[in-house]
């Protein structure tokens, strides 16, 4: 009698926990206190569409916020470096920086204003401070991003070399040599369009330490070869 009243208050005991266990998962995977209610947007709003669908469907548990990022990015192209946080109980918030232009791609008559990764920002008439490339012919995808994985390239060239301290103005590309023309205030920077960005900048850097002990300023810099070669104007 004694052992059957012991198993009872065990079933009891279980069937209680058992009651109360689904009752916490009912009230923390269904409830609408833990689905996401407000969605905030830190940097540029302008690059990112459809963030409604986040609220009132997500549960705040369930949700991975790197697949929401990663999802976000594939939807969202103009949105850059987009990360997601998510704050107790029903908040999260979208990070994303804003894309700026860093070179002028000349386009007929106007330039198209392009970002380090290719994305075209805006258009507009030929004026601007930033560095010109000229370019024949480009292609552009739906997205309004440059598909040439060689002018992106290029670009990150121009960028190398300003950020050595050449004052980089105008730039040449000839798509049929696949080289790329860079002209400084007194020097002309020549190299193929597929050189590697780093290793451009290294060898930049130390031709102008040298050049700056000698006192030099080159007239050209030419990459094409297997080393630098370095010509300096008459009298130098």
């Amino acid at each position: 009698m004694k052992r059957k009243f012991v198993n009872f208050h065990i079933t009891l005991l279980f069937l209680t926990l058992v009651v109360i266990i689904s009752y916490l998962g009912y009230f923390v995977f269904k409830s609408q206190y833990f689905t996401i209610q407000e969605v905030k947007v830190f940097g540029d709003r302008s690059s990112l569409q459809n963030l409604s669908s986040l609220q009132k469907k997500h549960n705040f548990f369930l949700l991975n916020t790197i697949n929401i990022a990663h999802k976000l990015q594939k939807d969202n192209p103009l949105g850059k470096n987009i990360v997601v946080y998510k704050y107790f109980p029903n908040y999260l918030e979208v990070h994303s920086e804003e894309r700026t232009p860093v070179i002028a791609i000349e386009n007929g008559d106007s330039l198209l204003f392009v970002d380090e990764e290719g994305f075209i920002l805006f258009q507009r008439d030929l004026e601007d401070t930033l560095p010109i490339m000229k370019i024949e012919s480009i292609e552009i995808s739906e997205q309004g991003i440059i598909e040439s994985s060689q002018i992106i390239n290029g670009i990150q060239i121009v960028l190398k070399t300003i950020d050595v301290g050449f004052s980089v103005s105008y730039i040449t590309v000839n798509q049929e040599k696949s080289e790329i023309i860079m002209i400084d205030s007194s020097t002309r920077i020549i190299t193929p369009i597929a050189k590697d960005p780093e290793f451009l900048f290294s060898s930049l850097q130390l031709l102008l330490r040298q050049f700056r002990i000698e006192g030099k300023r080159p007239a050209v810099i030419d990459f094409r070869f297997d080393k630098p070669v370095v010509r300096f104007t008459q009298g130098e």
